[in-house]
């Protein structure tokens, strides 16, 4: 047992950290590839007036509209009805609580919640509006914890593959965030070696769960206290794009991203009446 304790530790040591805020850029790097190649093709078009778009906002400005955005949405209808079904539950009287255990697991009674409602809708998603853009992020646009999971463990990794096969074998082992909240370092090592970078992912992946679970009101920043560590701009700014709806109006500083809500907004006009 301490002569494998040693060798992971040594392997560990071989690891390079990166700062708690990095700057994820790492998608350019997928564009060698056939999916980059095609992904890049979709996105090259120029808008021809983009006057209208504006930075990303930060939490604090956006977070009425978000709630009301996610209280009006289809997937908070969905999760209504699911929670009407609940043990507790009945027509015209939800139960939350018994919805966030089913769904996020057994922990999220950590967090001391006094409006499970509340604790619920936070933690929906707005879909984006259109699929097909070949992005990652896109597969995980209906789990705000598996999005920002994705994001950290994405970060700094230019082979599709790798990432594909990383995500599935994590989110296998760790289909919610209670189970993972549970899980030892030394079980997740194997399972996202090959991504590198374990130390600064396992602490933005225990920092981002922590919060998914106990806080009252799921909030994300880029500055304290909303920062979670592993979280930087394009974190962020997925975030904002895939679970927010901020991505039809919004300018990315992220160059895919950038080039992603472009290719949104033009789905988006091709489908209005």
């Amino acid at each position: 047992m301490a002569a494998d304790g040693g060798a992971r530790e040594a392997a560990r040591a071989q690891l390079v950290a990166l700062p708690d805020a990095w700057d994820d850029r790492d998608e350019a790097a997928a564009g060698r590839g056939g999916a980059g190649r095609r992904r890049a093709a979709l996105f090259e078009e120029e808008e021809p007036d983009c006057a209208a778009l504006v930075a990303p906002p930060d939490m604090e400005e956006l977070l009425e509209e978000l709630a009301q955005r996610q209280s009006s949405s289809a997937t908070m209808r969905t999760w209504c009805a699911e929670a009407e079904a609940a043990p507790g539950g009945a027509p015209g009287a939800p139960d939350w609580q018994a919805f966030a255990e089913a769904r996020w697991g057994p922990l999220v009674r950590r967090s001391k919640c006094e409006d499970w409602e509340g604790f619920v809708v936070s933690r929906c998603p707005v879909h984006p509006g259109a699929e097909g853009s070949g992005m990652l992020q896109e597969r995980f646009c209906g789990d705000v914890w598996r999005l920002l999971v994705a994001c950290i463990l994405m970060s700094r990794v230019s082979s599709a593959e790798t990432k594909d096969r990383c995500l599935a074998a994590f989110f296998a082992a760790y289909p919610t965030p209670s189970a993972f909240k549970v899980a030892k370092d030394g079980d997740v090592f194997p399972l996202v070696k090959p991504l590198g970078l374990f130390d600064s992912r396992i602490k933005g992946l225990r920092d981002v769960t922590l919060r998914f679970l106990e806080m009252p009101r799921f909030m994300l920043g880029l500055a304290p206290p909303l920062k979670p560590a592993g979280i930087g701009v394009f974190g962020y700014e997925s975030y904002l794009i895939f679970a927010c709806g901020e991505g039809p109006r919004i300018r990315p500083d992220d160059k895919n991203l950038s080039g992603y809500c472009a290719w949104l907004r033009r789905a988006l006009a091709a489908h209005q009446p």
